[in-house]
C-alpha cells in the first residue's frame, strides 16, 4: 500500500492533461452526482498506466472531454474505460504500434473478432467509433481521419429476448404494464410497520411521488420547508439526479395524503436528531466512519422482498410479487394518468427528459377507456348492413382524438365530421358511416317502431298529394317515403344482426385489433 499511494501521490503532480492517474474526486462535485457521498473509499481512479504510452494521450484526453461535457456518470465512466482498454489490447494482439497504422480494415477486423466471440451489447464498438472520430480532433496532425460508416453498427451480432424484462426492447413494448399492481401495493402497505425504520417512511415518499430509487434514499434533511408565499402549503423538494433538475412540489397542510406525507418526514427527522444528536446532510444518513453517506437502495429493496415472500403477496396475475423501486414510478405515472393529467405534467412530476414514457401512462389510461367502452357498448359496432365494423373501438379513443363521433345508437365514422354538424343532417340509419352499438338493441327497435308509423301516415299524406292533383308535393313526400322505408330496413338488418350474434355478457371478448377495415357499400 505504501508503494500504491507513493505512485498515485506522485502521479497527481502534474497537470490534469499529462496525468496516466487520475482521481475520480478530481473529476466530479457532489453538486452533480453525490458520487463523494455514494463510495466508500476516496482513492478511487482512471489508470491509464494499462495503455501503451503511444495510446494514453488519446485515451485520456477522449475520457476527460466526455467527463467535461457532462455525457458520463462515474459507473458509466469506469465501463467505457473497460471497452477502451480491451481495444487497446487488439491493438496490441494485431502488432500496430503507431497511430497511422490504424484504418478502415483495423476495424473490420475488430468487428469480426467481436461478434466470433459473442461480446454482449453494443457499447464495444460503438464506443471505439466514438473515440476514432474524436481522434482527430483531440490530437490534430497526430492521428489519422477514418470514414467510419455508421451502418456498420447494423453488423453486430447483438439480440434480445423480447420478453426480458432487463432490456429495452421489452420496456418500449410494455411501458406502462410494469407498473406495480395496486393490489400488491395495498397488501405491503398493511405489513410495513413489520420493517425496521426507516424503510416504511422511504416506500410511502416512494409511492406519492414516484421519484427514482436513489433520488429517494438520497433526500436531503431540509428537504421539507415551509411556502414563504402561502402557509397554507409546505415545499418539498428534491434533487432528480439522471435529470440534473430540482423538483418542488407544494404540500397542502389540509390534503390527508399530503399531511400523512409531511408527517413521516418530520418523525424521520426526530428520529435522526434523537440518533445522531444534530441535523445530518441527508434524511436517512448512514456514515462509514465520520463520512456520511445516504441509505443503499438495495438493502431496503431486498427488505421489502421479504416482506412480500413472508406474506405470499402476489401481483395481478397470483404470481409472487418481485418488488424493486422502479415500478413505483410507473405506478405513480399510472396513477396521474388516470386522475387526467396532462403529459407535460406528467413529465415535470417524474422528471421526464422526453415526452415518450409520459405518453406511455396516457396511452394505458385511453386503453382502459376503450375497453371500459366496449364493455359497455356490446364490445361490437354494426354497420347498417349487419357487418361488424372492428375498427371503431380505435377510432373513438385514438389518443384522445374524437376521430369516430358518438352519436344517438352508435357511433359516426363519417370523416370531417365535428360537433353537432353533419353533411347528411343526422340521418344515420341510412348513412354507411353509421356503427349501430351492440347494446343499444331496445333503442333500435323503438327506432322501428317509429319508423313504421311514420311510413303509414307519408304513404296516406302521398296518396292524398296525388288526389289532389299536387304532383310536386306528392314527389317530395315519395322520396321522404323511401328515406323512412330505407332506414327501416337498415334498422331490421341491425337487429337481426345483433340477436343472432348475440351481446357481450362478459364471457368472451368479441372486439379484435382492426386489421383491414372493411368499408360498408354505398
Amino acid at each position: 500500500d505504501i508503494h500504491r499511494f507513493s505512485i498515485i501521490n506522485r502521479a497527481q503532480m502534474a497537470p490534469m492533461h499529462d496525468r496516466n492517474i487520475i482521481l475520480l474526486n478530481d473529476l466530479y462535485s457532489e453538486e452533480d452526482t453525490r458520487f463523494r457521498d455514494r463510495q466508500r473509499r476516496s482513492d478511487t481512479y482512471l489508470n491509464f498506466l494499462c495503455f501503451e504510452p503511444w495510446l494514453r494521450p488519446l485515451m485520456r484526453g477522449f475520457l476527460l472531454d466526455k467527463v467535461a461535457h457532462g455525457e458520463l456518470a462515474p459507473a458509466t465512466l469506469v465501463g467505457m474505460q473497460s471497452r477502451l482498454r480491451a481495444f487497446g489490447q487488439f491493438l496490441h494482439g494485431e502488432g500496430i504500434t503507431e497511430p497511422g497504422q490504424v484504418n478502415e480494415l483495423t476495424m473490420e477486423r475488430y468487428l469480426a473478432r467481436g461478434n466470433a466471440r459473442n461480446t454482449a451489447g453494443k457499447n464495444w464498438y460503438t464506443d471505439i467509433v466514438q473515440l476514432l472520430r474524436a481522434a482527430p480532433v483531440l490530437l490534430p496532425g497526430q492521428w489519422p481521419r477514418i470514414a467510419l460508416d455508421k451502418r456498420a453498427a447494423r453488423r453486430i451480432r447483438y439480440k434480445q429476448a423480447p420478453d426480458d424484462p432487463r432490456n429495452r426492447l421489452y420496456a418500449s413494448r410494455e411501458g406502462a404494464n410494469r407498473a406495480a399492481p395496486p393490489e400488491a401495493l395495498t397488501a405491503m402497505v398493511a405489513k410495513l410497520d413489520e420493517l425496521p425504520a426507516p424503510i416504511p417512511a422511504i416506500f410511502m415518499i416512494g409511492i406519492t411521488t414516484g421519484a427514482r430509487a436513489e433520488d429517494l434514499h438520497a433526500l436531503l434533511f431540509d428537504c421539507l420547508r415551509p411556502d414563504p408565499h402561502d402557509k397554507r402549503f409546505m415545499l418539498f423538494t428534491f434533487w432528480q439526479n439522471k435529470v440534473s433538475r430540482w423538483n418542488t412540489k407544494p404540500l397542502l397542510l389540509t390534503d390527508p395524503a399530503h399531511q400523512a406525507m409531511i408527517e413521516l418526514i418530520e418523525a424521520q427527522r426526530d428520529r435522526v436528531r434523537q440518533r445522531h444528536g444534530r441535523t445530518t446532510k441527508y434524511l436517512f444518513p448512514v456514515f462509514y466512519g465520520k463520512r456520511e453517506s445516504f441509505l443503499g437502495q438495495n438493502w431496503t429493496m431486498q427488505e421489502l422482498k421479504m416482506l412480500c415472500l413472508r406474506h405470499g403477496i402476489v401481483d395481478g396475475e397470483g404470481k409472487p410479487f418481485d418488488f424493486s423501486w422502479h415500478p413505483l414510478r410507473h405506478h405513480r405515472g399510472t396513477q396521474m394518468a388516470a386522475e387526467g393529467h396532462d403529459i407535460l405534467s406528467i413529465m415535470f412530476e417524474l422528471g421526464h427528459a422526453s415526452p415518450d414514457m409520459a405518453s406511455m401512462y396516457v396511452n394505458k389510461r385511453l386503453e382502459l377507456k376503450k375497453n371500459a367502452l366496449l364493455r359497455k357498448g356490446g364490445g361490437q359496432f354494426f354497420t347498417i348492413e349487419g357487418k361488424v365494423d372492428e375498427a371503431v373501438g380505435d377510432l373513438l379513443l385514438r389518443k384522445e382524438t374524437m376521430v369516430a363521433t358518438r352519436v344517438c345508437g352508435g357511433a359516426c365514422t363519417l370523416p370531417g365530421q365535428l360537433g353537432e354538424w353533419c353533411e347528411h343532417a343526422h340521418a344515420c340509419l341510412t348513412c354507411r358511416f353509421f356503427r349501430a352499438d351492440g347494446d343499444d338493441l331496445e333503442h333500435f327497435r323503438c327506432e322501428r317502431a317509429g319508423l313504421y308509423v311514420a311510413i303509414e301516415g307519408l304513404e296516406q299524406e302521398a296518396r292524398n298529394y296525388e288526389e289532389g292533383g299536387q304532383t310536386r308535393m306528392a314527389d317530395i313526400t315519395h322520396k321522404r317515403l323511401q328515406r323512412n322505408k330505407d332506414a327501416a330496413h337498415n334498422t331490421d338488418t341491425i337487429i337481426r344482426s345483433i340477436e343472432e350474434r348475440g351481446l357481450y355478457k362478459g364471457e368472451k371478448q368479441r372486439y379484435r385489433p382492426a386489421a383491414a377495415r372493411e368499408e360498408a357499400l354505398p
